[in-house]
C-alpha cells in the first residue's frame, strides 16, 4: 500500500486532484481546524463520499477507522 503526504502549500482541491490522479483508493484530510477539534475526514476517492473519523489524538483509533474504510474500498464498498 502506498501512501503519500502533501508537503507542498496547495489548496485541499488540488491536493485531491493529484491523489485522484495516482489512482489512490483514499485521502485523509486532517487540516488545523480538524485537527484542534480532534477530526479527520476520510475521501473515497472514486465515490467522492466522505465519512468524518472522531479520533480526539487518538492514533489507534485514526488507524483502525482508516482501515476499515479501506477495507470497505477493496470489497467494493
Amino acid at each position: 500500500m502506498a501512501v503519500e503526504m502533501a508537503a507542498e502549500p496547495k489548496r485541499v482541491g488540488q491536493q485531491l486532484k493529484v491523489a485522484s490522479k495516482k489512482c489512490f483508493p483514499l485521502a485523509l484530510v486532517i487540516g488545523s481546524d480538524e485537527f484542534t477539534a480532534g477530526t479527520a475526514q476520510c475521501k473515497r476517492m472514486k465515490s467522492q463520499h466522505s465519512t468524518v473519523i472522531d479520533w480526539h489524538g487518538d492514533v489507534a483509533v485514526l488507524v483502525a477507522a482508516v482501515a476499515a474504510e479501506l477495507a470497505a474500498v477493496r470489497a467494493g464498498g
